[in-house]
């Protein structure tokens, strides 16, 4: 296997990982969008709970709206639990995706150097053999001028 097979095989590797973990990465940061509206939805429950409206008089008068206002409590100390989690799990799977990132990158600059190396390579190649056969032309050509002149 050639260099550029090499590097064209690992970029590739490369970049699914990357894919792979930025994909995961998005899955996460949806979940964790999710959590933050029902931690919205849960405040504005109890912001409406707490509002003195005639139709909570008789949840207060058996003690329903502290049960509820509990309720919305828990609830919101369990889904910032599951936030909290997502956050942490967020920050490492952050790093992770700038290392694929980084090491995908990394490649691709390898590889761009690589065929700008070749390109180059054959650049030379190519006036290396235009001089050899303008020489040769010339030489041919002068050989012939001293036989002429004979």
């Amino acid at each position: 296997m050639t260099t550029m097979q090499e590097l064209d095989t690992l970029h590739r590797a490369a970049r699914l990982q990357y894919d792979h973990k930025q994909q995961s990465f998005r899955k996460l940061v949806e979940k964790e969008h999710q959590l933050r509206a029902e931690l919205a939805r849960l405040d504005d429950l109890l912001t409406n709970s707490l509002l003195p409206l005639e139709e909570h008089e008789g949840m207060r008068a058996v003690g329903a709206d502290i049960l509820w206002q509990g309720w919305i409590e828990r609830a919101k100390s369990e889904i910032n639990m599951k936030l909290a989690r997502i956050l942490a799990t967020k920050e490492r799977q952050m790093t992770e995706v700038r290392r694929a990132f980084g090491r995908k990158s990394a490649l691709e600059q390898l590889i761009s150097s690589a065929h700008r190396e070749n390109a180059m390579a054959r650049a030379n190649a190519d006036l290396a053999q235009a001089i050899d056969h303008s020489l040769f032309l010339a030489r041919g050509t002068s050989g012939q001028d001293a036989k002429l002149s004979k």
